[in-house]
């Protein structure tokens, strides 16, 4: 806790000042002092190897020194050297009670800072192209990214939440000649984007076939390019049958966005044209290969960014050039992250290095946070991911599996109670069979290799989302069981057991989480300090009794169990979850 610290650090600067005349900076002090990794060792620990050249002692005699000369800390219990470092001991009563008021007074935004306030972060992902269905595929950056954006708010910035979508292109040009061959007004109205979807699998195996349907493809690209009325009012019609499909798997996932203008607007606008000038005629970093406009960079390692192919057609790299720009003038950013899975690593290292090249100062607030790929094993065989192949595990029917699997968990203990009726019932295996798919996406890191495990991800008892929300309802149960107000502080008893002080420690934790997992952009990170608090309450629940205890300590309990109520609910509020209080 940070006022313990800076009582420790004055302490120690008042002992050393009994033994070197010009003792270290006060700052620097702090940051030398260190929560060791077993708790046996202390709450805090002042490693003091940096303080032997100033003294010219051994690290371990100086622990010993400043121990005995030092006066106890306020807050503290016992201050003790252990050999090169001295170890400072909370005193555990006032340190829970001070933990357990700190997490009621700030209530739901416990955590939060003002860190960035007044400052714009710029956040781009999920990101699915045209006219086809939102798969497995898109989940990753759907969720990474919608949490990333949360993290950032909890941090006091402004976030811009943007969804650049793949709506131009190549590819477009074959979804209409999918369109002008086999398109049917009846189904489109009947299926939506299952239709699409069917259309541009048929056109791509057809291609396979007959090389002049990739000729044909293109040139129906660059007559929608060139501005051909007819086809800019298909490619409309497609644009808004994606959107509406997309918008009911974004609202099911709790995932939000400021702006759906993709590719496409960096052309209508001309911000693809302007791109290609700059580079071109003002800045003269643009010559001519093999018939193509290329930037050459100045790592040797990477190859030269492509504005324009040998066709003359756009290129997605000059409209991610361009997006760049546009929301460096629209908001002058903080950063400007993108996150994609791995794959694209290359194509943002030249982006990146195209914008220094052209010497856009901000050009460093830039940032990919890649992620691996998301596999699905279903009886010993990887599923496919393809759009293309028409091989893939839409979204909708993976949420629909879960929930399906947490019904049958949550109708089999709702035999023996009877305090959820059907609605409830509902909701609940929603929110948990939704959890439960958010949870596992972000429950690894994110550079590793994600793969789905059925069984696991809606284990109660596991590291899954499930087992957080179950933590969750439990200490809401207990509250009801309670059956009053949270009593006041003044009715409360200090709590002192160390599985107490390990819940008041695991609660001052959570700060400190989300800055790490904003700063490395790592929502595993929250995740894992969830499972760890919640397995820390189920230590202290199997070990001690709530309710029915002389009063105040019942009265100290019931806050202590209101503020890790408090803790998890605004983690997995972060994680894009939602926190049942009955399950």
């Amino acid at each position: 806790m940070q006022s313990r610290k800076e009582a420790l650090v004055r302490s120690v600067l008042e002992a050393l000042g009994t033994l070197i005349e010009a003792p270290p900076a006060r700052a620097e002090l702090e940051s030398w002092v260190a929560t060791p990794p077993d708790p046996a060792l202390g709450d805090l620990a002042l490693p003091c190897f940096k303080l032997a050249p100033l003294l010219r002692r051994a690290p371990a005699q100086i622990a010993a020194e400043l121990a005995a000369a030092l006066p106890l800390p306020e807050g503290f219990r016992e201050v003790r050297a252990q050999g090169p470092y001295l170890n400072a001991f909370f005193d555990a009563g006032s340190f829970v009670h001070e933990a357990v008021e700190r997490v009621r007074h700030a209530g739901p935004l416990f955590g939060s800072s003002d860190e960035g306030q007044g400052r714009k972060v710029c956040i781009d992902y999920s990101s699915p192209n045209l006219a086809k269905p939102f798969h497995v595929g898109h989940l990753r950056s759907t969720i990474l990214g919608a949490t990333l954006a949360r993290l950032y708010e909890a941090r006091g910035y402004s976030v811009f939440r943007a969804n650049h979508l793949g709506d131009w292109g190549v590819q477009v040009g074959y979804q209409i000649l999918g369109w002008q061959r086999w398109g049917d007004d009846g189904l489109l109205a009947e299926r939506g984007i299952a239709h699409l979807t069917d259309l541009y699998v048929r056109i791509n195996a057809a291609a396979a076939e007959d090389q002049e349907i990739d000729a044909a493809a293109r040139r129906l690209f660059q007559e929608l390019e060139a501005g051909d009325p007819r086809l800019l009012d298909l490619w409309r019609r497609f644009r808004e049958v994606t959107l509406e499909s997309l918008r009911g798997s974004y609202r099911r996932l709790g995932a939000t966005f400021d702006s759906f203008e993709g590719e496409a607007f960096c052309e209508r606008e001309g911000l693809s044209e302007a791109v290609v000038h700059r580079f071109t005629d003002e800045l003269g970093l643009a010559e001519e290969s093999q018939g193509a406009l290329v930037v050459p960079l100045d790592d040797e390692e990477l190859p030269p960014l492509i504005l324009k192919k040998s066709d003359a057609a756009s290129i997605y790299a000059t409209r991610d050039l361009a997006m760049a720009i546009w929301r460096w003038d629209e908001f002058h950013f903080a950063h400007n992250l993108y996150v994609t899975d791995q794959r694209q690593a290359l194509h943002f290292r030249q982006l990146f290095a195209a914008l220094a090249r052209a010497g856009f100062p901000w050009a460093e607030r830039n940032l990919h946070l890649p992620f691996g790929l998301v596999k699905i094993e279903e009886g010993g065989q990887v599923l496919p991911m393809s759009t293309r192949s028409g091989k893939m595990i839409r979204l909708e029917e993976l949420l629909d599996r879960l929930v399906a699997a947490v019904r049958v968990i949550v109708e089999e203990e709702t035999e023996k109670r009877a305090d959820l009726d059907a609605e409830e019932i509902d909701a609940v295996c929603e929110a948990v069979g939704v959890g439960a798919v958010v949870f596992w996406t972000q429950s690894r890191s994110r550079n590793s290799e994600l793969v789905f495990d059925w069984d696991r991800a809606t284990d109660t008892r596991g590291a899954s989302g499930p087992y957080l929300q179950y933590a969750h309802a439990r200490l809401c149960g207990i509250l009801r069981k309670h059956d009053a107000a949270v009593p006041g502080p003044e009715q409360a008893a200090h709590l002192d057991s160390a599985e107490e002080l390990a819940l008041a420690r695991a609660m001052m934790e959570f700060p400190g989480c989300l800055e790490r997992a904003t700063r490395l952009g790592e929502p595993a990170l929250l995740a894992e300090y969830l499972l760890d608090l919640a397995s820390t309450f189920s230590t202290f629940y199997n070990r001690h009794r709530v309710l029915r205890q002389e009063p105040a300590i019942t009265a100290a309990r019931v806050r202590l169990v209101d503020a890790i109520r408090i803790v998890l609910a605004r983690g997995l509020e972060i994680l894009g979850m939602a926190a049942p209080d009955r399950m």
